[in-house]
C-alpha cells in the first residue's frame, strides 16, 4: 500500500511542477449601466446581433442580404474555416482516449511428391495494438483548449466577414433609398418651379413685373432640373453595387429593388447604451484578439508538459495442421527418399 502512496504522492508532485499556471481573467468592478445613459435602456452584451438587419423590418433588404451571404465567397471560405477548426478540434479531442489498431493475416503452402498425398500447411494470424497516451500533465487537455480556442477565430472571424458584408449592403442599401426619396423630392420642386417660372413668364408678358424676376424664376428651374442627372446617376451606380456584392451581374436586382417599398430604413428610435468594455465584447475582431490569447496560453501549456505511453500488443496464431500428421507426413517422405536411393545404387 505505501508504494501505491508514494507514486501517487511523487505524480502529484510532478504534475504541479510540469503545468504552467491557467489564463485568468482579470476581475473588474462595472456599475450596472452608462453613468450618462440618462432615460436609455441598457444594451444586454449577450444579445443576439447575427440577425442584426431583421431589426429594420424591410423584407427587401433581407432578401438581399440573405443572397448576398448565400453566393459570397468570403463567407463560404470562413464557414470551410469552421468546419476545418471543429475537425481539429475533434481529432485533438480522440487523444483524451486510448487508440487501438489491429491487423489480420493468413499464409499457407503446399508441397506434392510422388506417389504421396500432397502436404499443406496454412496458419491465420491476428495482431491488436493499443497505446494510450496518459495525460498526466495535461498535454492533450491544454492542446484540446488551444483547439477549442482555434475554432472560436474561425467562427468569430465567420461573423466579421458576415458583419462587413452585410453592413456595407445595408449601408447601400440606405444610399440608395435616400438617394431615391432625394429625387422624388427634387422632382416635385421641378414641377414646383416650372409653374412658377411660367407664371413669372406670364406676368413680365403683361407688365406686371420685370424681366429680372422672370429670368430668376427660369435660373432657379434649372439649377433643381441640373441636379438630376447625377442623383439619376447615383441610384444606378448604387443598384450594380448591391447586385455585385449580391453575387449578381449588374442590373441583376432592379426587378427586386423596384418592387419593393422604397421608404429609408428606420432603425429603433430609442437606442441602447451600456459600459463601453461590454459593447467592445461584442466586436468580432475584439473577441478574436481573446481566442488568441486563450490559443496562445493553451499551446505553451502544452509545449511545457511531457508526453506519458503506454503501449500493448496482442499476437495470436492458430495452425491448421497438428502436430502429429506433420510427423507422420515427414517420416513417409524419409522412406521414400531411402528407396529411391536403394534403386539407384542397384
Amino acid at each position: 500500500m505505501k508504494p501505491i502512496i508514494l507514486l501517487s504522492f511523487t505524480s502529484l508532485i510532478m504534475m504541479s511542477c510540469g503545468v504552467s499556471p491557467q489564463l485568468r481573467q482579470e476581475k473588474m468592478s462595472l456599475p450596472a449601466d452608462w453613468k450618462n445613459a440618462g432615460g436609455f435602456p441598457v444594451a444586454s452584451p449577450s444579445r443576439d446581433l447575427s440577425r442584426w438587419w431583421k431589426r429594420f423590418e424591410d423584407p427587401t433588404l433581407s432578401k438581399i442580404i440573405s443572397t448576398a451571404i448565400a453566393n459570397s465567397p468570403d463567407v463560404a471560405a470562413a464557414a470551410a474555416r469552421i468546419r476545418e477548426s471543429r475537425a481539429r478540434r475533434n481529432a485533438q479531442a480522440a487523444s483524451l482516449f486510448p487508440a487501438l489498431s489491429g491487423s489480420v493475416s493468413s499464409s499457407g503452402n503446399a508441397s506434392k511428391r510422388e506417389g504421396f498425398d500432397g502436404d499443406s500447411n496454412s496458419s491465420q494470424a491476428a495482431n491488436l495494438n493499443a497505446s494510450w497516451e496518459v495525460d498526466l500533465f495535461g498535454k492533450n487537455r491544454s492542446s484540446l483548449e488551444a483547439a477549442s480556442a482555434q475554432l472560436g477565430v474561425s467562427q468569430e472571424n465567420f461573423h466579421s466577414v458576415q458583419s462587413a458584408l452585410t453592413s456595407e449592403i445595408a449601408i447601400a442599401y440606405t444610399n440608395l433609398r435616400v438617394a431615391e426619396a432625394e429625387l422624388d423630392v427634387l422632382r416635385r420642386i421641378v414641377k414646383t418651379r416650372s409653374e412658377t417660372s411660367q407664371l413669372a413668364g406670364w406676368r413680365n408678358q403683361a407688365g406686371e413685373t420685370d424681366t429680372l424676376e422672370s429670368s430668376q424664376a427660369s435660373s432657379s428651374l434649372e439649377q433643381a432640373r441640373a441636379g438630376i442627372p447625377s442623383l439619376e446617376q447615383a441610384i444606378a451606380q448604387t443598384k450594380n453595387l448591391l447586385a455585385l456584392l449580391s453575387g449578381k451581374e449588374p442590373g441583376g436586382l432592379d426587378r427586386l429593388l423596384s418592387s419593393g417599398r422604397k421608404s429609408i430604413p428606420n432603425p429603433a428610435q430609442s437606442l441602447a447604451v451600456g459600459i463601453p468594455a461590454n459593447t467592445l465584447r461584442q466586436r468580432p475582431d475584439v473577441r478574436i484578439a481573446g481566442y488568441q490569447l486563450l490559443a496562445a496560453a493553451a499551446n505553451s501549456r502544452a509545449a511545457k508538459a511531457e508526453p506519458v505511453s503506454i503501449a500493448q500488443s496482442l499476437w495470436h496464431t492458430r495452425p491448421e495442421c497438428t502436430k502429429h500428421r506433420k510427423v507422420i507426413q515427414s517420416r513417409i517422405r524419409q522412406c521414400w527418399d531411402n528407396r529411391r536411393a536403394f534403386r539407384t545404387d542397384l
